[in-house]
């Protein structure tokens, strides 16, 4: 229904049964825990019309394993797709937030493409221990604390250098890391950290090979 612009909160969690979402143009936001453990639902179409997904929208949603993002998506909710099922993510250059925890244990997760025009939150990606590969355009300015932490299949990523700010323990857990590139070490640009304990919360892995 092209006249419907908000999903209300909760409006249709724990639906068990449903499968599959298909939302029409004109929809503007998708409110908190709308489609909240919806355990059966494996794919979602939204309009690019939708800017912003409310926090925890899909959280628990354990079988969702598509989502055809808005193209002029701004807000992606903290824990909004935490659990789920995608094997693949990609965050458009609209986006300007992403929350805490928003991606958190989606354990089949293998590739990440964040053009956000914005930060990378506190968890946001945290043990999803399938990630393999992740790409970070220039625009990602900031990464959060524990931001990767626990992505164990992770073994190269490159932190741009526009990235200003980068929080504790980023990498904590990420043992499977060979490859690492770094704009600088420590909390903020201006700021020297020579330990990269930092970065992965304990002494770097020893799978570390080249920085």
């Amino acid at each position: 229904n092209t006249s419907t612009k908000v999903i209300a909160s909760l409006a249709f969690a724990n639906c068990t049964k449903l499968e599959a979402v298909q939302l029409s143009e004109g929809l503007l936001h998708i409110g908190d825990s709308a489609f909240n453990s919806c355990t059966a639902l494996y794919s979602i179409q939204m309009p690019d019309t939708l800017l912003t997904v409310g926090d925890a929208a899909f959280k628990g949603c354990t079988a969702l394993a598509s989502v055809d993002f808005s193209a002029n998506l701004e807000v992606i909710g903290n824990s909004a797709f935490r659990g789920t099922a995608l094997t693949s993510v990609v965050l458009g250059a609209s986006v300007e937030n992403v929350g805490y925890n928003a991606f958190r244990d989606a354990t089949a997760l293998k590739e990440l493409i964040c053009n956000a025009a914005s930060g990378i939150g506190y968890k946001t990606f945290a043990n999803c221990t399938s990630l393999e590969e992740v790409q970070l355009a220039d625009t990602v300015l900031s990464l959060g604390d524990y931001a990767f932490a626990g992505a164990t299949s992770l073994k190269t990523i490159a932190v741009p250098d526009t990235t200003g700010s980068i929080g504790f323990g980023v990498f904590y857990g990420c043992n499977a890391i060979e490859n690492i590139a770094l704009p600088y070490v420590g909390e903020k640009a201006n700021i020297a950290d020579a330990s990269f304990a930092y970065f992965f919360g304990n002494s770097a892995p020893k799978s570390l090979n080249m920085i």
